[in-house]
């Protein structure tokens, strides 16, 4: 689980319209084709490569993991 302080830096990169932190939002994000089900802590949507860099950024700070998502079938092809 991430800390507070770690959830609002990513909501300071992305804003708080793109970020999702309630339960139920992050539980639709926590299945695809093949996933185990386990929820994110937190579901952000960069709207820029900037931000995208600034999340991994965060991410390689404070060691959590991430997790892109397209469509969210699992399938290729």
């Amino acid at each position: 689980m991430l800390s507070r302080d770690v959830v609002k830096e990513i909501e300071r990169v992305v804003g708080p319209e793109d970020l999702l932190e309630d339960s139920e939002d992050r539980a639709c994000y926590s299945y695809d084709a093949n996933t185990s089900g386990e929820a994110p802590s937190v579901v952000a949507f960069p709207e820029s490569a900037e931000e995208v860099s600034r999340i991994l950024r965060l991410a390689n700070e404070h060691l959590f993991p991430v997790f892109p998502r397209g469509a969210g079938t699992g399938m290729t092809g």
